[in-house]
């Protein structure tokens, strides 16, 4: 007997706008594996997940988002990613952050390889004190930090000390999102 797949529990604060930021709990390992992460530092790994939205849409199928995958920085529809997850909230764009710089930049990234060595660094980072060397590839993402450069981009400046090692729980709680 298989096991019923939970849908996706869709969560917004207002109508969904292109320049908002997304967070999602996802079904895959990777995911799993960020938010036992996030647990253990945090005690908290609500989200694993974070992308930007890019397009306005009358549903989930209509409204077009920019996030950072295993396959690269692409274009998806947010159903697609409802379609793998049980949880998605979406933030407004905080106040004063210029919306269309946050698609710009998100546009401008698609195509850019993932950062699969950055997710392999922020366990390590998690795992051991401030002061243990930490190695990034340059050039490319991770979900939460393409979606935290993309607000900084606009105008709006987000208080992480590293904004390519931040995690999609912490980038969440920095927009105003609570637990």
């Amino acid at each position: 007997m298989s096991k019923q797949k939970q849908p996706c529990q869709l969560i917004t604060h207002q109508e969904i706008r292109p320049g908002d930021t997304g967070f999602a709990r996802t079904n895959g390992l990777l995911g799993l594996l960020i938010r036992i992460g996030e647990f253990f530092k945090w005690r908290n790994g609500k989200f694993n997940h974070a992308f930007t939205v890019v397009s306005h849409g009358d549903n989930a199928n209509d409204i077009w988002i920019v996030q950072a995958t295993l396959k690269g920085v692409v274009l998806s529809r947010l159903q697609e990613l409802m379609d793998n997850s049980t949880l998605v909230e979406i933030l407004p764009a905080p106040e004063g952050a210029d919306r269309k710089k946050i698609i710009e930049f998100a546009h401008l990234q698609v195509g850019d390889p993932y950062g699969v060595i950055s997710d392999v660094c922020i366990g390590v980072d998690i795992l051991t004190p401030e002061w243990f060397w930490s190695v990034r590839r340059n050039g490319t993402w991770i979900c939460s930090a393409l979606a935290g450069e993309a607000i900084r981009y606009s105008g709006y400046y987000i208080n992480i000390p590293d904004i390519y090692s931040n995690t999609p729980t912490q980038l969440y709680i920095q927009l105003g999102g609570t637990l």
